[in-house]
């Protein structure tokens, strides 16, 4: 019995030595378990200009800012503080510019650009799907533009306007990469959707994204009382 346990036991120690054994991995230097990469948008202004759309009259453009030490997700944009600014005014020590929107009228006529850039694309697509749902049902009819250059993935939808059948509203959504955004244009028929790819065309050339290294915190901000942000893209109306 005794001559058994032993050659049990060396046969447990070869085994044991044939087994890899996981090699130590080293974290790279000046690692830092709480730094996170949060992004933000470069442009301090609007991304439209007056010599894009001649006649046509900036009416509002605000900034969507974020604490910068939070990371902002499409799923908790709502509880992190996030606050809607002028444009004029500066964003606060601490917060960073994720967003931006801006109308703009003539006579009858209206332009809107809105857009959000957030810190990963989780729940894009279905964010995407569920705002162009929620067009259709209230009226709105998808258009297939026959042929297209664009790489991001974009809904156009198009309704009429009570009493006027020379004119139609066109909303385009678009999102890539972890942008996700909105074109509105109130004009004749003529011009709606040309001058809403117009205005996606310059929001993808001109809206720039930074990155920036912060160290997070575990703290949630209280939402503010005015200009909170909730988690559609149709938070914010201009008055």
């Amino acid at each position: 019995m005794k001559y058994e346990l032993m050659i049990l036991m060396t046969i447990s120690v070869i085994l044991a030595g044939c087994l890899d054994t996981p090699k130590e991995q080293l974290l790279p230097e000046n690692y830092k378990e709480n730094l996170i990469t949060v992004k933000y948008v470069e442009n301090s202004g609007s991304i439209l200009t007056k010599e894009d759309f001649p006649g046509f009259e900036l009416i509002d453009s605000v900034r969507f800012i974020s604490p910068e030490n939070i990371s902002t997700t499409l799923e908790t944009e709502s509880v992190h503080n996030t606050l809607v600014i002028n444009e004029s005014e500066e964003v606060p020590t601490g917060f960073r510019q994720y967003g931006g929107s801006e109308g703009y009228n003539s006579s009858d006529r209206y332009l809107l650009l809105q857009y959000k850039v957030f810190d990963n694309n989780e729940k894009l697509n279905e964010s995407l799907n569920l705002t162009a749902h929620n067009y259709i049902k209230n009226g709105f009819r998808p258009r297939a533009l026959n042929s297209t250059n664009y790489t991001q993935r974009i809904f156009v939808l198009q309704s009429g306007v009570a009493n006027r059948t020379d004119m139609n509203v066109t909303m385009i959504l678009f999102g890539y990469d972890t942008i996700l955004g909105k074109v509105g244009v109130k004009d004749s028929k003529d011009k709606s959707l040309e001058e809403s790819l117009k205005i996606l065309d310059i929001a993808i050339d001109r809206l720039k994204v930074g990155k920036k290294d912060v160290i997070k915190t575990t703290m949630f901000g209280t939402p503010g009382d005015n200009g909170t942000l909730n988690g559609s893209m149709d938070g914010i109306i201009i008055k």
